[in-house]
């Protein structure tokens, strides 16, 4: 535990030190060094695009540079599905009548493509789902979130619905 602290802050202080004009505090970083290294990262993110939205009204505006990762929150234009695969009902679930919804963790890039190690499955009704719902993200085409006109990476739950035709 002690050395995700460390690693955390040496994160912090890494952004803090690439980003001088965020100025984050000292309370910030104490803060940033309890949690994980990917909430820290995305908490430092969201401070920086906070300070960028403030600092656009002055003129200072700095563009993202494609690497930061945003929370959905924060863009200016949110992704959306463009397209996608058939979504795969699996067949024991469907003889069970089994319907729900799963939600799955992504990053979405800048190409508009979910990244594969990022997926994960956050949430199920039944882990029968699982597979499926993280192959429909996986090859689904999204229109890529942007800040500044720019296209970002962002962190993105997507709903995934199994439902039964009556």
């Amino acid at each position: 535990m002690a050395q995700m602290r460390l690693v955390c802050m040496v994160v912090g202080f890494g952004l803090v030190a690439r980003f001088a004009h965020a100025q984050a505090s000292v309370e910030q970083l104490a803060r940033c060094a309890a949690i994980p290294a990917a909430a820290l990262r995305l908490q430092c993110y969201d401070t920086l695009a906070k300070h960028r939205s403030d600092s656009s009204a002055q003129g200072n505006d700095i563009a993202p540079t494609g690497n930061e990762v945003f929370m959905e929150a924060i863009v200016e234009e949110k992704p959306a599905v463009l397209s996608g695969p058939r979504l795969v009902f699996p067949e024991l679930l469907r003889q069970a009548q089994i319907s729900g919804r799963v939600l799955v963790q992504a990053i979405v890039d800048t190409l508009g493509r979910a990244e594969p190690p990022s997926v994960k499955v956050i949430q199920s009704p039944n882990p029968g789902f699982d597979q499926s719902a993280k192959n429909y993200v996986l090859k689904a085409l999204f229109r890529p979130a942007r800040v500044h006109g720019r296209a970002v990476r962002v962190l993105l739950q997507i709903p995934v619905d199994f439902r039964l035709r009556q």
